[in-house]
């Protein structure tokens, strides 16, 4: 009997898994606006890359205003949605870009997938100081997790 035992429960475990275990589920998505975007090169811009989030119009409307002038007004409720700040810090050419490329709900948690492009060795840029960066109205107010992924252009 214990023989039988031990064959018939690695099958249980296995059988339970199989539907649970799927990792082609797809998760659902978190809706967000792009705000604000760009390459503006002023001189208070960090001087790294940096992911920011915002909980209150007062420190939205303070970073807003370092990166665009003038201010563009964009109210948030942040009761219910958080502001996210993409920015590569300053680049000694043109030809890079970042932008948010979707927003995955894992329940607990999201996890916002960013996406950070610059140019090849062979590529034709702009000869000129830019920052790229990106503000999203994000519809949740759950903790956010980033994840990204660099991709460089093939400009052969």
């Amino acid at each position: 009997m214990q023989v039988k035992l031990m064959v018939f429960v690695p099958f249980i475990i296995i059988a339970w898994c199989l539907p649970a275990c799927d990792t082609e589920t797809e998760l659902p998505v978190v809706a967000f606006t792009v705000i604000a975007s760009g390459n503006n090169a002023i001189s208070d811009l960090p001087l790294n890359r940096k992911f920011e989030v915002f909980t209150d119009q007062a420190s939205f409307n303070s970073h807003l205003y370092s990166y665009i002038q003038p201010s563009v007004e964009h109210s948030v409720d942040f009761n219910s949605r958080r502001v996210a700040l993409l920015s590569m810090g300053p680049r000694s050419s043109g030809g890079y870009s970042i932008s948010a490329q979707s927003i995955e709900d894992h329940a607990a948690f999201i996890k916002l997938k960013v996406l950070l492009i610059k140019p090849g060795n062979h590529c034709d840029t702009t000869q000129a100081l830019s920052a790229p960066f990106e503000f999203i109205e994000i519809e949740s107010v759950n903790e956010l997790v980033i994840e990204e992924r660099v991709e460089t252009i093939d400009c052969d």
